[in-house]
């Protein structure tokens, strides 16, 4: 299977319902391909899935030009502790500024590429901060029923509220990809995004939230660390299917409460089994590492009403070293 990493150029248009999230994203990019290519074509892609050879993996949106800060203690990153003034400051620097040499410098040095959220600029030449152009509210809702035109169940008050993210018109994001080039071409690919984008992308997209464009598909290349030995992740993973060293593995974890979209969402049930993942940031070391674009595995099992049903467990990942003599 031949494999590329790319990255893609994403920048939001409008309010966004849900996070842009790796394995949601996947979720609404096979729907745009059922919709847009067919469902046959989408169980041909899906051939091999839970078996180690996806046809696509996506990362998380990641701030242009950035990759998320490793989840190990920060003494591994090379900080000084002892001054506990600058402590607070130390733990929001939860951004790396990714160049093509980063990698070749073991995690002890990474302490000099970490930012913060303020530190983001959206654009060169720019003041505004990552807290100006993105910027997180609480909507309150309440329940209508269409047959009375009124709130709630006979009548009564049942509010409820939802989380927007609202981006500055400058804000970009990049998605990293593992793509099968031979099982997808790249401009494909792209169209797919687009029409995504176009549509909306997660919750209330039919009332305009979740719009973005998608631009400048192109490979992603960087240099490495001679003895690297782990690997950092972009998006939400399943590690099962590996041999972890888990003395020299550090994650966060999520829960996803997934159910299913477009037409799915009128079979009966649309609610998924949860699933536990490690977040984005998660250092995992291999017992023997191996150069790979990705890692993880595709989950299925998840529904009842579309047994077929699978959800990316694989993430892109970057090869680092991490120095074991402190354990």
């Amino acid at each position: 299977m031949t494999s590329t990493l790319l990255k893609i150029t994403l920048q939001p248009h409008s309010p966004f319902m849900t996070p842009l999230a790796s394995d949601t994203i996947f979720g609404q990019l096979c729907w745009t391909i059922r919709h847009s290519m067919g469902e046959d074509k989408l169980k041909d892609l899906l051939t091999g899935y839970t078996e180690g050879q996806p046809f696509v993996v996506l990362s998380d949106a990641l701030p242009l030009g950035y990759i998320p800060r490793p989840n190990v203690p920060l003494s591994k990153l090379g900080y000084n502790l002892e001054d506990p003034t600058k402590r607070k400051e130390t733990k929001s620097k939860t951004w790396l500024a990714f160049d093509s040499n980063l990698l070749t410098l073991p995690l002890s040095q990474w302490h000099q590429y970490t930012r913060s959220l303020k530190d983001i600029t959206p654009l060169e030449n720019t003041e505004l901060c990552l807290q100006q152009w993105q910027t997180i509210v609480t909507q309150p809702h309440n329940s209508l029923n269409r047959l009375t035109n009124q709130t709630g169940r006979d009548g009564g008050f049942s509010p409820f509220s939802r989380q927007a993210t609202y981006y500055h018109p400058n804000a970009l994001y990049n998605i990293y990809i593992v793509l099968n080039e031979e099982l997808m071409d790249r401009t494909v690919l792209l169209n797919l995004l687009q029409q995504l984008g176009a549509f909306g992308y997660g919750k209330e997209a039919s009332s305009g939230a979740g719009k973005f464009s998608v631009t400048d598909i192109s490979p992603v290349t960087y240099n490495t660390h001679q003895q690297s030995n782990a690997y950092l992740t972009l998006g939400n993973l399943a590690p099962q299917g590996h041999e972890w060293d888990t003395k020299n593995s550090f994650y966060n974890t999520t829960i996803r409460f997934g159910r299913h979209g477009a037409e799915a969402v009128y079979m009966g049930n649309p609610f998924k089994n949860p699933t536990i993942l490690s977040t984005a940031g998660a250092i995992f070391t291999p017992k023997e590492f191996n150069n790979r674009l990705f890692i993880g595995q595709g989950l299925n099992g998840l529904s009842k009403i579309i047994t077929h049903t699978v959800q990316q467990g694989y993430t892109p990942v970057l090869p680092v070293y991490l120095d074991k003599k402190d354990n």
